[in-house]
């Protein structure tokens, strides 16, 4: 007994078993959970935010709109760069009896000296057409003679006319071709080289009225009754001439000092032209309608055959360039406005003339 105990103790010593040593032996130990092994989607890439659409490219009438503008401002400010900058590289400059100016450079040098001999110069618009690639604008100037132009010396007085040009724009909003009408002879007149009457200094539109084209069958008849009027010359048809007339159809020639009015005037101007230019061929080389307006580029070609400017006929051949503005109302004139050189008749017949007979 005494062998067993001791035998019992040693066994507890040296922890070769726990039972019987006056501890429990401890419980059996419970199995790792498991799981089955699940495969995690990656997780989604950084949000990338989307650059935002470009804004849609601005129209062409956008572009003519804002081009317009821009030169109208330039104009005003007499900033030839800025106003030359509207045009092409290659861009043209045409007005009647003189020679094409043609490269940006050349008419930044034009408008140069146009500042210069007239540095109060103002400019107002009063129509702006739109049709496709073409505008027109017909607007006024006004200013004070006090720079030397040629062999003019400067005579401060005041001067102003009216003008139009018609504009052909690139799709990238440049001026490709401009065509510009107005009276020399009416600034002539103005500053005291010629005694014959000129219209008055005008007063510049604050606004413009502007008008898009509609492309619709209104705007096509009215272009063929304004070229009806012009074939009436050929024809020799005072009826055809006066035919789209009213008694108070009004028309305004940019080189006389009054409109004439109604059928009367009319009857008188298609008579005094036939005298001068019996053979006279109207050649219509462009023309548009917008919405009740028309513009038309027109050339008279004839023989001065009969008196022209008071002075017997020179039998000399004549080609004129002008524009006209025709506002219509239910198929009849309500105003004309036409626009040309009145000198350029001169440089073709070579008239000696005194000054006052040149407008």
């Amino acid at each position: 007994m005494r062998k067993s105990v001791l035998f019992l103790s040693l066994s507890c010593a040296l922890g070769y078993s726990t039972a019987g040593c006056g501890e429990p032996p401890p419980p059996p130990k419970a199995p790792e959970p498991t799981s089955a092994k699940v495969d995690m989607p990656p997780p989604p890439p950084p949000k990338v935010e989307e650059p935002a659409p470009p804004p849609p490219a601005p129209t062409l009438a956008e572009l003519q709109a804002k081009g317009l503008a821009s030169m109208f401002e330039a104009m005003n400010a007499h900033d030839a760069k800025k106003a030359a900058a509207l045009y092409t590289e290659d861009g043209t400059w045409k007005f009647p009896g003189d020679p094409d100016t043609k490269g940006r450079e050349k008419i930044e040098a034009a408008l140069t000296g146009l500042f210069a001999t007239f540095p109060d110069m103002k400019f107002g618009q009063a129509y702006v057409l739109t049709k496709g690639d073409v505008t027109v604008t017909q607007f006024a100037l006004t200013g004070t003679h006090k720079g030397d132009m040629g062999p003019i010396k400067a005579t401060n007085k005041p001067v102003g006319w009216q003008a139009i040009e018609i504009q052909w724009w690139t799709p990238d909003g440049h001026i490709k071709e401009e065509h510009a009408y107005w009276d020399n002879g009416t600034m002539m007149s103005q500053i005291g080289l010629s005694p014959m009457k000129a219209p008055g200094i005008p007063t510049l539109a604050a606004t413009a009225q502007n008008v898009t084209a509609k492309g619709d069958d209104t705007e096509t008849k009215n272009v063929g009754l304004v070229k009806t009027m012009y074939g009436a010359m050929e024809k020799k048809s005072a009826a055809d001439f006066t035919g789209i007339m009213t008694d108070t159809s009004e028309w305004s020639d940019n080189t006389q000092p009054v409109a004439s009015k109604g059928k009367a005037d009319a009857q008188k101007f298609f008579d005094r032209h036939l005298k001068a230019f019996p053979d006279a061929k109207m050649n219509v080389k462009n023309s548009w309608g917008f919405g009740d307006f028309v513009v038309s580029e027109v050339t008279m070609n004839g023989t001065n055959t009969g008196p022209l400017f008071g002075k017997p006929a020179t039998k000399k051949s004549v080609a004129m360039d002008s524009a006209d503005l025709v506002q219509m109302k239910d198929g009849k004139i309500v105003k004309g406005w036409s626009f040309g050189n009145g000198m350029q008749a001169v440089s073709y017949t070579h008239l000696t003339l005194p000054t006052s007979d040149l407008v």
